[in-house]
């Protein structure tokens, strides 16, 4: 993987994201770190629940790497 174009997700409303044989994520709290994490184990999840078609037609939003949203009220 290369890039990662995150759209409509969480805090991204449309990000692209360049990838290297090593990338490190820095920054404030807050500025979608985890959410980047998050993405990449829910296309992980998705791709290893698909037809094996290697194309990616369905999200599994709930599984082993990712339990969906969690949304927390103060």
């Amino acid at each position: 993987m290369k890039k990662l174009l995150i759209k409509n997700f969480k805090c991204f409303e449309e990000q692209e994201i360049e990838l290297g044989n090593l990338t490190l994520l820095a920054g404030a709290n807050g500025s979608g770190k985890s959410t980047v994490i998050q993405v990449m184990l829910l296309f992980l999840q998705s791709m290893l629940n698909d037809d094996k078609s290697h194309t990616l037609t369905n999200l599994f939003l709930n599984g082993y790497y990712f339990t969906g949203i969690s949304h927390q009220t103060k």
